[in-house]
């Protein structure tokens, strides 16, 4: 049998390295391929994941949403020598997911927080029932008015003076009581009644329907006489209304309303003008008022002087302002040597007229009036007897530019005018005005012209200037926290503060 030579088996050793390397090469080839095929998959795998990113950001967002935040909100309440708050469950967005219980500290005299406790700077529980969500709480002073979530009626009490809690009579209420409706209140206004022995009182109901009661002076309640009403009563003469509006010190009152259509009805007092009808005689019946263009928001300023002067303006469909009533300090931003009782266009100090204006803060005698336009700018005008919010030491002003980038204001309209802006998109309060009690909570307490930032604590978040006639207090939530500052009295406070500090 031949035996292989050793070059024989090199021969066959290069033929089996050869064959190696081309399965080699073949495989690599096949991987190659298989590389190249996967750009597809990896698409897919791609697509996948974002697609289960997404889902995992929706469930924890839905996670969040379902996150219960107990919170704090200020309420819509003209309080004297008070400060109260409502409990709120919010989501994260802050979305409100429940109202609770409403708290009342300080004075506690005409039975004004409804649980029949003495003065003191401890919250105490309005009693309201607690199987009920309210939403809001009106009134101040006097009488109260909570507002349900649903239902046709008000839980009210107070002590109700002259009726104005309107459940029949006169006598004080020291726990909340209800009274029905035939729909649902959307809305109550009760000026600020500085008056302990009157207030008046309206609500605009779903159906456009306004019912009326309490103090009834010079006609402020529409219905065709003087007289006060101790029920809440229809009043006949407005229907499809939209909103309302009462300027109220208790003894004299004008009340607005803007229908569905645009149009604006006014009654009560006019000595000065202010209904805008082209007489200077008080009004018992709305008086109804069209412009070339819709009625988008109407205010006046009553004083609580015995002469009660008192400036009406609105604002129309394209952004600008017509104002009526008293006007010898400028209060509609012209120069007039006597009061104006028909609806004028207001002017800034070039001459031109108001533009793309938001909200309005009108003022009457000695007072300073405001108008946010919608771009933040803030005009200031009138008397200025505390300043306008800039250097201007004269009187007497036209409109003019006095802040930019204000996403809101909180605005006292008599002569110790007081104003509080907040910054948008920002931690920053300004204020300016009268100051003697320390209520702006700048740290001092000086009058002040310009405009001064108030020391805010951490994660501020609500804040209200709460005036009522010479007296004030600054209040605000932060870090689901009652803060307040100036001067205590009754109660109102904790100590008297020219900072904001923890109630």
């Amino acid at each position: 049998m031949p035996t292989q030579t050793p070059q024989g088996e090199d021969s066959m050793e290069q033929t089996q390295q050869m064959q190696t390397l081309l399965e080699i090469k073949a495989e690599l080839g096949e991987l190659a391929k298989l590389d190249f095929d996967l750009k597809e998959p990896l698409q897919v795998l791609n697509t996948h994941a974002d697609s289960l990113k997404e889902e995992v950001e929706a469930n924890i967002t839905h996670a969040l949403r379902e996150v219960n935040i107990h919170s704090k909100r200020l309420l819509s309440m003209h309080l004297y020598r008070a400060l109260a708050y409502q409990d709120i469950i919010t989501n994260i967005k802050g979305e409100v997911l429940f109202y609770g219980d409403v708290y009342m500290q300080g004075l506690s005299v005409n039975n004004n927080t409804g649980s029949g406790r003495a003065n003191g700077a401890v919250f105490s529980r309005v009693p309201l029932p607690c199987d009920i969500e309210f939403i809001e709480v009106f009134g101040g002073h006097t009488t109260f008015y909570a507002l349900p979530k649903e239902g046709n009626f008000l839980y009210v009490w107070g002590s109700n003076v002259e009726g104005s809690a309107g459940v029949g009579n006169t006598t004080a209420l020291t726990l909340p009581v209800r009274v029905d409706f035939p729909a649902r209140v959307l809305k109550v206004c009760c000026g600020t009644s500085e008056s302990n022995a009157k207030q008046s009182a309206i609500a605009l109901l779903e159906n456009g329907l306004v019912y009326v009661c309490g103090s009834n002076t010079i006609g402020e309640l529409g219905v065709g006489n003087t007289l006060p009403l101790s029920a809440w009563t229809q009043n006949p003469h407005l229907s499809d209304i939209q909103d309302i509006f009462l300027c109220s010190n208790g003894n004299a009152g004008m009340f607005m309303a803007i229908d569905n259509e645009g149009a604006l009805y006014v009654c009560g007092h006019n000595q000065q003008g202010a209904c805008g009808n082209g007489a200077n005689a008080n009004l018992t019946l709305p008086f109804k008022l069209s412009f070339n263009q819709k009625v988008k928001l109407a205010k006046a300023s009553i004083t609580a002087s015995n002469a009660h002067y008192c400036t009406a303006m609105i604002v129309l469909e394209d952004g600008s302002v017509r104002g009526a009533g008293y006007a010898l300090e400028n209060n509609l931003s012209q120069s007039a040597v006597g009061n104006i009782n028909i609806f004028t266009t207001l002017l800034d100090e070039r001459g031109e007229p108001l533009s793309g204006i938001v909200d309005i803060f009108p003022a009457s005698i000695g007072g300073t009036a405001l108008a946010l336009d919608c771009d933040g700018n803030l005009y200031a005008w009138g008397r200025g007897a505390f300043g306008y919010g800039n250097d201007n030491t004269a009187v007497n002003a036209k409109a003019a530019i006095v802040l930019e980038n204000v996403e809101s204001v909180q605005h006292w309209d008599r002569a110790n005018t007081r104003v509080v802006a907040k910054i948008k998109d920002s931690q920053t309060l300004l204020a300016f005005g009268f100051n003697t009690d320390g209520a702006l909570g700048i740290g001092n307490v000086l009058n002040t012209r310009i405009w001064q930032q108030v020391p805010l604590p951490p994660a501020f978040k609500q804040y209200k200037l709460q005036c009522f006639g010479a007296e004030a207090h600054l209040v605000v939530i932060a870090d689901n926290e009652i803060y307040a500052c100036g001067t205590t009295r009754d109660g109102s406070l904790k100590y008297t503060t020219p900072t904001l500090q923890k109630q």
